[in-house]
């Protein structure tokens, strides 16, 4: 699906809202992902999944 206008690439908010830990993760990851729109290619799929890490493991938690 294309875009008929696209945002501009802003690389700095991309890695501002990286850093900004307010809010729950979801709103956190939507914010990165509407940060990202216009550094990455739009035609790519929203699929993000968390782990719990230990020196020991990794263990697959939740698909967000």
């Amino acid at each position: 699906m294309s875009r008929a206008t696209s945002k501009p690439a802003d690389w700095i908010s991309l890695i501002e809202a990286g850093y900004n830990l307010e809010g729950s993760e979801r709103q956190w990851l939507d914010n990165l992902y509407n940060c990202a729109e216009g550094v990455l290619d739009p035609s790519g799929m929203r699929l993000t999944f968390t782990t719990d890490v230990t020196p020991t493991a990794c263990k697959l938690v939740d698909r967000i």
